[in-house]
This record gives structure tokens, sequence and C-alpha cells, in this order.
């Protein structure tokens, strides 16, 4: 009869985490650029129309 144990490694996790980070990282980032573009093209939004838009996403 053959047991299963499953072994975690903290770097492995701690890795996992930074991996994460970077990809919420770039979402932002790309966001950002997204909405400078977009300010410069069709005009900028007002600070009660971010806080919306941030308020729905979050």
């Amino acid at each position: 009869m053959a047991t299963s144990t499953t072994t975690y490694s903290l770097i492995d996790i701690a890795q996992q985490e930074d991996k994460e980070r970077a990809k919420a990282a770039l979402w932002f980032l790309r966001k950002i650029e997204k909405g400078r573009k977009s300010g410069e093209e069709e005009g900028w939004l007002s600070e009660e129309e971010i806080k919306e838009y941030f308020k729905n996403i979050v």
C-alpha cells in the first residue's frame, strides 16, 4: 500500500507570491498607460469619474 505525502517549500510559496505581485503591478501599469493614452486622445476624466471607476473595480 503506497502512501502519499506532500511537501511544500517556503521558497516555492515566496516565489509564487512574488509572481502574483509582479502580475498585479503589470496589470496596474497597463491600466495607467491606457488611461494616459485615453486622456490625451479623448480628454481627461474628472476626479469623481476616476473614483467611481476604481470603486467598481476594487
